[in-house]
């Protein structure tokens, strides 16, 4: 009987599904390996602020990082320079992210206001 992989070796084969937890509403969705924060949020039923659809230009979709840093993707130059346009929040530049850049490699905890799980249609 072959056996189970490791989580790392899942991680590998982009299987594992990380949970990425949301403050202050409580929100959590999970992620593939890989995927980004804002991939995961559309896939999982999470409305998520976004204006320009994932193209790292509007930075509606930023948010900081509460624990897990580690387990998010390196920031790329596109990413770093719309943060640079918004550094006014004062948030040390290690703690942000744009939620269409960051790939998730693990669990999170972040902290972004408005973000909410789509609300169920009501079936009769």
């Amino acid at each position: 009987m072959p056996e189970a992989p490791v989580p790392a070796q899942a991680a590998k084969a982009g299987a594992a599904r990380w949970t990425i937890h949301v403050l202050p509403s409580g929100v959590e969705f999970r992620a593939r390996d890989g995927q980004t924060v804002l991939e995961a949020a559309e896939e999982q039923g999470v409305i998520w602020p976004t204006t320009c659809r994932a193209n790292a230009e509007c930075t509606r979709c930023f948010f900081e990082i509460v624990e897990g840093r580690e387990n998010l993707s390196a920031m790329e130059r596109r990413e770093e320079e719309a943060l640079d346009a918004i550094r006014w929040r004062g948030i040390p530049r290690p703690l942000e992210r744009l939620g269409c850049c960051a790939e998730v490699h693990g669990d999170v905890v972040v902290r972004r206001r408005s973000v909410r799980k789509r609300e169920e249609k009501a079936t009769r």
